[in-house]
């Protein structure tokens, strides 16, 4: 997508994400993340549930605590 010059909102990031939840793909979900971090989208709260979620569920529960502790609003 990034190739083309489409640049996903949020809301296609977390779908993705989702998506790379679902089938355990931790190493593809790090791909996002570094692509979420380069766009400086990851103190938003949808995405960095998403984030959470799916390296809670592909087990990276450091990641998913670092990723929590960097919200603007962790609740």
């Amino acid at each position: 997508m990034v190739l083309d010059v489409f640049k996903p909102d949020k809301f296609m990031l977390i779908c993705i994400h989702n998506s790379y939840t679902n089938v355990g793909s931790l190493y593809c979900g790090r791909l996002l993340h570094s692509y979420i971090l380069k766009e400086r989208l990851e103190r938003d709260k949808y995405i960095g549930t998403s984030l959470i979620n799916m390296y809670t569920k592909c087990g990276g529960i450091l990641d998913a605590y670092k990723v929590f502790q960097g919200l603007d609003d962790p609740n």
